[in-house]
């Protein structure tokens, strides 16, 4: 398969209503919706999201046995061929039209493939990458995209604590899009429902500290452009 700009990658359990929605406002905003694939992950014990009919062929449905969330997304990673990959929720409501130029806008400044680009999901902000938005290039260099023992949480603060790191080490990749806005339906509602994971998920979290300082080494000898405009650069939001 030709290589694609954009791989979404999107994990969903029995909510077929909410992830049609999803779908469907995917590709009618993105400006160029032929060069995006979903790549979605169903438990096989999900029949209803396993049975549902696919609005799209650009939507690839790969069902297995339930797993954790670190896991499940480093798999649909290498199931993958966009030159970036987003990783999405079905709970969203994509409110900006061409949100995928402004991503890929955001992220193309750097030649090198090293940056951490996110939208606004109506609830972090600029606070937290709640949908990634990485390079290929940035998944390759971190020998994937998030510990396997993660079960739900902690994905998002793991990748930004990784490109706060390399910020101090003198190369600022982190692009907050502002004007990108991926409405998150129930999220706090998800974070209720999955409390009793996250002490398990804190401990895998904290277990990385060490491993995450040398990732973001790894991506630091790996930046052709050194940023040394600091917290600035943070701050500026690609509006192209």
């Amino acid at each position: 398969m030709s290589r694609l700009a954009i791989s979404l990658l999107l994990p969903t359990r029995g909510r077929c209503e909410l992830l049609r929605q999803t779908l469907e406002g995917v590709f009618s905003t993105a400006a160029d919706a032929d060069s995006i694939e979903v790549l979605l992950y169903v438990d096989d014990d999900d029949v209803p999201s396993r049975e549902m009919p696919l609005p799209d062929a650009r939507v690839i449905r790969h069902v297995g046995p339930a797993m954790r969330m670190g896991r499940l997304t480093n798999e649909l990673f290498t199931r993958s061929h966009g030159e970036h990959v987003l990783l999405f929720n079905d709970d969203i409501i994509c409110r900006t039209p061409g949100w995928d130029h402004l991503l890929l806008g955001a992220a193309g400044r750097f030649r090198d493939g090293v940056c951490l680009a996110y939208g606004n999901d109506g609830v972090q902000g600029a606070n937290l990458p709640t949908f990634p938005f990485l390079p290929r290039r940035t998944c390759e260099l971190l020998g994937g995209i998030c510990p396997d023992e993660l079960r739900h949480d902690y994905i998002d603060t793991h990748l930004l604590d990784i490109f706060l790191c390399l910020r101090e080490l003198g190369a600022d990749r982190l692009v907050y899009v502002e004007n990108v806005l991926f409405e998150h339906l129930l999220a706090e509602k998800t974070h209720v429902l999955n409390r009793e994971l996250q002490q398990q998920d804190e401990l895998a979290y904290l277990a990385w500290r060490d491993e995450r300082r040398y990732l973001a080494w790894r991506l630091r000898r790996a930046c052709s452009q050194i940023d040394s405009t600091g917290e600035k650069s943070r701050q500026q939001h690609s509006r192209h």
